[in-house]
């Protein structure tokens, strides 16, 4: 019990010794002056302070925390050394394929489109009403719209592959149809007179001589079809889309009817062609001629209403 209350007892007198200690601290323009709160108050320990020792005081502040900071810079967080890491090991794995699987790679293309190009018909403006002529009996073409970078963004090569290897495998056929290929790229403007995008495959049924309508299906890739998705297509998966009967249809629309498939194909080969700039500037003065005339208006009329006044 005693000892208890003598814990409560200088828990109790604790805040008193804190006040007393900050009011015995006594700060002098010469010196400080430290009372100690343990002794009589009487009792004074008085510390001179120069120029010199508080210089000492600083310089050795500040070698006691440069332990500290270069501690802290060690510190790297854990993420950072874990990037580091993977960067050195991304580093040592070869990126180099070998030579030898882009060489067959090679070979395989070429020999297909070299076997493609033997039956496949290039269309252009001039000649491709001519190459898809109605002959004595019916006949099926399928036409592959193709380009480059300008037209199909790099999203033709590996259907270009398929097709000409479907092409290749599908020749010798006996239900093989008539192949041909239209190039963006180098007709762009029967690619606009057609809306065609490529890539993408047309599908024609060309009726015999004499015959009207000719059935047109139209099938727009994604980039990612197979030889054998696109062969499917070809040997009868295209005949069970919808056919196709809108105002760019080639054979039967309604700008081919009126002969106006051509010249909308000019027309927006034009605009491509055309500058940016152009446009903003024929606005502008398209705009300033109507505002123009709109203010002009008012003050004709005004005269003829003054003798109306008199």
């Amino acid at each position: 019990m005693s000892s208890a209350s003598d814990v409560n007892r200088r828990l109790l007198t604790l805040p008193w010794l804190v006040r007393a200690l900050r009011d015995r601290l006594r700060v002098c323009p010469g010196a400080v002056r430290l009372e100690h709160a343990f002794q009589a108050p009487r009792t004074t320990i008085t510390t001179h302070l120069t120029p010199q020792s508080i210089k000492k005081m600083r310089t050795t502040t500040f070698l006691a925390v440069l332990p500290a900071l270069a501690v802290a810079q060690d510190q790297v967080p854990l993420a950072d050394k874990l990037k580091g890491w993977f960067s050195a090991a991304t580093a040592l794995i070869p990126t180099a394929v070998p030579s030898i699987i882009p060489a067959a790679s090679d070979a395989t293309h070429n020999a297909a489109s070299k076997a493609a190009s033997a039956v496949v018909h290039p269309i252009n403006l001039t000649n491709w009403k001519d190459t898809l002529q109605p002959g004595a009996v019916s006949s099926e073409w399928v036409v592959f719209v193709t380009g480059s970078n300008k037209t199909c963004f790099g999203h033709c090569t590996d259907v270009e592959d398929a097709w000409n290897k479907s092409v290749a495998g599908l020749a010798t056929t006996a239900y093989a149809p008539s192949f041909a290929v239209l190039d963006c790229e180098e007709q762009t403007v029967l690619c606009n007179a057609w809306a065609a995008a490529p890539p993408s495959l047309y599908h024609f049924t060309l009726p015999a001589a004499g015959s009207k309508g000719v059935p047109t299906r139209y099938v727009q890739f994604f980039g990612n079809e197979t030889t054998a998705d696109v062969t499917a297509l070809i040997k009868g998966g295209i005949k069970e889309k919808p056919t196709y009967e809108g105002v760019w249809q080639p054979f039967d629309g309604l700008l081919a009817q009126y002969g106006l498939s051509v010249p909308v194909g000019y027309a927006v080969w034009a605009m491509g062609k055309m500058p940016s700039w152009l446009p903003m500037i024929l606005i502008s003065f398209f705009s300033r001629s109507f505002m123009s005339r709109r203010t002009q208006r008012p003050a004709a009329a005004a005269p003829a209403a003054a003798p109306a006044a008199q």
